[in-house]
């Protein structure tokens, strides 16, 4: 898997696939979908045509999840009355199974639970022949 450099301390995968929604854990434990796209301006209120774009994100501790990002350095907007964002860092939990299944197709990796959220581990071919 080749890993791209996002910001200090943090890489994201090339390869991208578009979402269209976004599960939100409230403070009750249900679960929320909504929708997201991309829009190109804070203020909007109508959603675009345009899907949003997942793709990988790794950090220091080599823990893998899910960066949410507009399409084209566009911005995102959740939901009616939720807002609108520059990115949003989200676990494999939160998306559909269709999304998931094609960004890890390349990547080795092994799930684990950090409170309620689903992170994953890359797993490389010289750490399982140890």
């Amino acid at each position: 898997m080749q890993w791209e450099r996002f910001g200090q301390n943090r890489f994201v995968s090339e390869k991208s696939f578009p979402v269209r929604s976004w599960r939100i854990l409230d403070e009750t434990g249900n679960w929320h979908r909504y929708r997201i796209c991309t829009v190109w301006d804070f203020s909007t209120v109508k959603f675009s045509s345009t899907p949003a774009v997942a793709r990988l994100v790794k950090d220091e501790h080599k823990r893998i999840g899910i960066l949410i990002t507009g399409k084209h350095s566009g911005l995102i907007k959740v939901g009616k009355r939720m807002g609108v964002f520059q990115c949003i860092f989200t676990s494999f939990n939160t998306i559909n199974k269709k999304v998931r299944q094609s960004l890890l197709s390349q990547v080795n990796c092994e799930f684990f639970e950090e409170g309620d959220l689903i992170l994953g581990r890359e797993i490389n071919d010289s750490d399982e022949s140890e």
